[in-house]
């Protein structure tokens, strides 16, 4: 089944031009990115309620993936138009 929607994604990537496709790459890319920064984050609050007695630190689970989650939202920005409305 796997086979046959991949095959289907494929079909309509045919009628893509570069700059479509591209675009699709783009905002998926950047769309891992900041879910992998959140996620730190989630994990981060899950181990703190977890384990009250260890020190874990919130700069580093905390505060440098809010700023990369920052970084990525300002890079796309400026992508153009077209990659914001798909």
């Amino acid at each position: 089944m796997n086979l046959v929607i991949t095959g289907i994604i494929g079909l309509i990537a045919i009628f893509l031009d570069v700059a479509t496709s591209t675009s699709f790459i783009n905002v998926g890319a950047f769309t891992a990115f900041t879910l992998v920064n959140a996620s730190v984050v989630f994990h981060y609050v899950r181990l703190r309620q977890r384990r009250a007695g260890q020190q874990l630190t919130p700069v580093s689970n905390v505060v440098v993936p809010v700023i990369g989650a920052i970084l990525v939202s300002l890079f796309c920005g400026p992508l153009g138009p077209e990659e914001g409305s798909l």
